[in-house]
């Protein structure tokens, strides 16, 4: 059977250590009842590398039908919403590698682009016991990862450089990014394809709707009143780099799967953990 959730360790958060910090952007570790038997995942600008615990395999929803993971997966970068099956519980562990960083432990970023893949080769970490505690699977982690890193593997600078620019600017143009590496916009889009597996395009359009979404987060744990009561979509759009409702609207069409108004109904029905985690609760998704 499952194992039933330890509430004693329900979310652990870590920082990357010391020498993977220039290819993980952090770590954790989870253990809960899960929030729906669905949900939607929003497509992220880092890239997780994900180790299921429970007994259960994990589910995710391709254009051939569903899919059961067993083993240690990695959700490459992409533009599309992650339909995901959960059992009665979630357990896991995990790293979000820098969207750059895939090639420094011998994966294929344009491979993995695009969809949720099985990956192998990552030593003991198929073989987790479901009620492992979190330290023991976050050491786990690190262990596999340092066994499996290429000491002369380095970031390509021009296009770590332009996820920091695209990080700083709502609304960056990719030819001016390029000037700014010095290198040719053709130039940078071919190293960044290479590097994260999509273009700076899809990566910058994922930047800014993250930065719609921590502002949707600030807003709602303002302490002035009830949860999402002063949230303005048109002001947090704005400041997010979108020029205006439809731009709004397209983007949320393409990267979330939902308008703007049904995506915001939900995460005020069940709060702010369904800001990227969005539950399908009714039916499985058609």
């Amino acid at each position: 059977m499952p194992t039933a959730p330890d509430p004693a360790a329900a979310f652990v958060e870590r920082a990357a250590p010391v020498d993977l910090a220039e290819v993980l952007a952090g770590l954790w570790f989870v253990r809960s009842d899960a929030p729906a038997r669905y949900e939607r995942i929003l497509p992220a600008p880092d890239v997780p590398l994900i180790v299921p615990l429970t007994v259960q395999p994990y589910g995710v929803r391709r254009p051939d039908g569903w899919h059961r993971l067993h083993g240690p997966f990695v959700a490459g970068l992409t533009d599309e919403a992650t339909i995901s099956a959960n059992g009665a519980h979630v357990a896991n562990v995990g790293a979000r590698f820098r969207p750059d960083a895939l090639r420094a432990v011998g994966l294929d970023p344009q491979r993995l682009a695009g969809g949720v893949h099985e990956v192998g080769g990552f030593e003991g970490l198929a073989h987790l016991d479901p009620d492992v505690t979190a330290e023991v699977a976050l050491a786990a982690v690190v262990a596999a990862l340092r066994a499996r890193l290429d000491p002369a593997w380095h970031p390509d600078p021009v296009v770590r450089a332009a996820i920091e620019s695209f990080g700083d600017d709502p609304q960056p143009r990719v030819g001016d990014v390029a000037a700014l590496a010095g290198v040719s916009a053709p130039a940078l889009v071919a190293r960044f394809r290479r590097a994260c597996g999509v273009t700076p395009k899809v990566f910058a359009d994922l930047r800014r709707l993250h930065g719609l979404l921590d502002r949707l987060t600030a807003a709602a744990l303002d302490p002035g009143g009830e949860p999402f009561a002063g949230v303005v979509w048109s002001d947090l759009a704005a400041a997010a780099g979108y020029y205006d409702q439809s731009h709004l609207t397209r983007a949320f069409h393409r990267f979330v799967g939902l308008t703007p108004t049904a995506y915001f109904d939900r995460v005020r029905r069940y709060g702010l953990d369904a800001v990227r985690f969005v539950p399908e609760q009714d039916a499985a998704p058609q």
